[in-house]
């Protein structure tokens, strides 16, 4: 699972379209199939193939964004590299990545009060649907799973910035600086 981890991160912008999309594809017809709000035909395949190819779209952009910003594919590889060993390479350049890192700084720190806004609506969403219909199992694993992502992203996002800030001081006093 690494190693397929690894490769998304570097791999092209049209190998991550397909994947986000697929995956998007698969994950809600699949739900939809299994909660049964939604029948195998034409009509409603298509119709979840055209949801997740704009979803694939939006995904693919925000890497593409994401990228420009830290200077291009192999350099977002680096970094995100270095968040995960601690260790900025020797041929890291100050200009490019001190900016790259206070951008992943700033994000991580707005995360700290947005994902228990946004991760405590969506429980809320699913503590009513709850209420709709208390004998299905989709609501319960839906608002079972945005309460873990909400705890897990706090912790993420504080460690992240923990290492960042690390990440910042391996940098200063590096030459072009």
């Amino acid at each position: 699972m690494k190693a397929f981890r690894a490769y998304l991160q570097g791999a092209p912008l049209g190998v991550l379209f397909a994947w986000f999309t697929g995956f998007y594809f698969l994950g809600t017809y699949g739900f939809a199939l299994l909660d049964g709000t939604s029948k195998l035909n034409l009509v409603s395949a298509l119709i979840r193939v055209v949801g997740a190819g704009i979803f694939g779209g939006i995904m693919t952009a925000l890497v593409a964004r994401q990228r420009r910003r830290d200077g291009g594919r192999r350099t977002s590889v680096q970094i995100t590299t270095a968040l995960k060993t601690g260790a900025v390479p020797e041929d890291a350049e100050p200009s490019i990545w001190l900016p790259a890192l206070e951008a992943r700084r700033k994000q991580n720190e707005r995360a700290h009060w947005v994902n228990p806004i946004v991760f405590g609506l969506f429980t809320l969403l699913g503590i009513w649907l709850i209420t709709q219909d208390p004998t299905g199992f989709i609501p319960w694993i839906v608002t079972a799973f945005f309460i873990a992502v909400a705890i897990l992203s706090l912790v993420q996002a504080r460690r992240a910035v923990t290492k960042i800030e690390a990440l910042i001081v391996q940098m200063h006093g590096r030459p072009g600086d």
